[in-house]
């Protein structure tokens, strides 16, 4: 049985071919050249991050709670009340800017936004701080095109002090539509009538509840029959 060929590749031809490799880089070289430009991330910071990758929201296949949550910080919660003093007066003639009283954990957005809706104003710049007794207050500054002093005037506000040993509260009375809300904050209670006394009611308060849920009742109770008074003389 005669052997098997054995099919070899020639040595002599992948030589040729390697230098025929060789020989056109080498033109290439001498007609291009052999330095490139290379293409280099442009880097403003000097911190790295990794990527953001894709987050996809929540799509949950039933409601975890039953109910929804009440607004934690709705407008009437965030203005506590407005500051009537000397020096807010000369703010407000001087510089167009209001002052007011607010909760300690509302920020400047929920503030403008606050503002806005109680007043019908957008505001121009808005600047908290936080009193020495804890309290913050906020400056309000409005557009040049609208008077500070006329919103001032125009809320009409009715501010009673009644003194109590559970916090302070603030009732906005607006037509036939009433919102209690009581903040932790060590002060006079402040009832706060808007619009004026005329449309007041004083037999819907003691539908609003009482205190904390306290067993105790709201001593802002104890102003109606002054409330009264005031209402029929037509303040």
């Amino acid at each position: 049985m005669p052997p098997k060929s054995s099919t070899k590749a020639d040595p002599k031809a992948s030589t040729a071919k390697t230098q025929v490799t060789k020989a056109k880089s080498a033109k290439k070289a001498v007609v291009k050249g052999t330095s490139s430009k290379t293409q280099r991330r442009v880097r403003t910071s000097a911190t790295f991050h990794r990527p953001k990758t894709l987050r996809l929201s929540r799509k949950p296949k039933y409601p975890r709670t039953s109910v929804p949550h009440a607004p934690r910080m709705d407008a009437y919660r965030t203005l506590i009340r407005p500051l009537n003093t000397e020096s807010a007066m000369k703010k407000i003639e001087d510089n167009n800017t209001l002052l007011f009283i607010v909760d300690l954990k509302a920020n400047k957005r929920q503030i403008a936004a606050a503002v806005k809706k109680l007043y019908d104003v957008t505001p121009l710049r808005v600047n908290t701080l936080i009193r020495p007794d804890g309290i913050k207050k906020a400056f309000v500054r409005l557009t040049p095109d609208v008077d500070a002093l006329d919103i001032a005037n125009k809320g009409d506000r009715l501010v009673l002090p009644v003194h109590s040993d559970r916090g302070s509260a603030s009732m906005h009375c607006n037509d036939d539509s009433y919102s209690y809300m009581s903040n932790q904050i060590y002060d006079p209670i402040c009832l706060t009538v808007d619009p004026p006394l005329r449309s007041f009611q004083p037999t819907l308060l003691p539908q609003l509840g009482r205190i904390s849920n306290s067993p105790r009742p709201c001593p802002i109770f104890e102003t109606l029959n002054y409330l009264d008074a005031l209402s029929k003389n037509d303040l």
